[in-house]
């Protein structure tokens, strides 16, 4: 069975003081509710975030060549390109995009070779605290 994890990123809206922006982990989703408690890092400090409030990236259940765990948007360096994570809803996977679009594969081997290509691969950041890495 496929472990679920997510982060969550959240950016302060103008309309409000506090000053929340980043990447948090989840810690625990209510979907009555439509609210998320996360946590930042080592330091604990708890927020509960609405739905509407945030964009919850999931865990991929793939780890990159040095350990870290991969989430949709997280941006990987491979030999020649950055790619980011991408959720593919037509084929319901995810699969590898560079600043091009393209993979470089064709949809019906992205899934075997996005495992052993991630694991080839270093994690370097994500789309949203790292917007600056998706244009070199």
């Amino acid at each position: 069975m496929r472990e679920r994890k997510f982060r969550a990123w959240f950016q302060t809206r103008e309309d409000t003081e506090q000053k929340y922006s980043g990447m948090y982990d989840v810690l625990a989703i209510d979907f009555g509710s439509r609210v998320i408690q996360v946590a930042r890092g080592s330091i604990f400090c708890q927020q509960i975030f609405p739905f509407d409030d945030i964009e919850l990236l999931e865990y991929i259940g793939l780890r990159d060549k040095n350990g870290k765990e991969g989430c949709h948007k997280d941006l990987v360096k491979g030999e020649h390109s950055i790619y980011s994570i991408e959720w593919d809803e037509e084929e319901t996977g995810f699969f590898l995009k560079n600043q091009k679009g393209l993979t470089g594969l064709k949809r019906q081997n992205i899934i075997d070779h996005f495992i052993s290509l991630l694991k080839e691969m270093e994690i370097i950041g994500d789309a949203y605290s790292n917007p600056e890495l998706l244009k070199e």
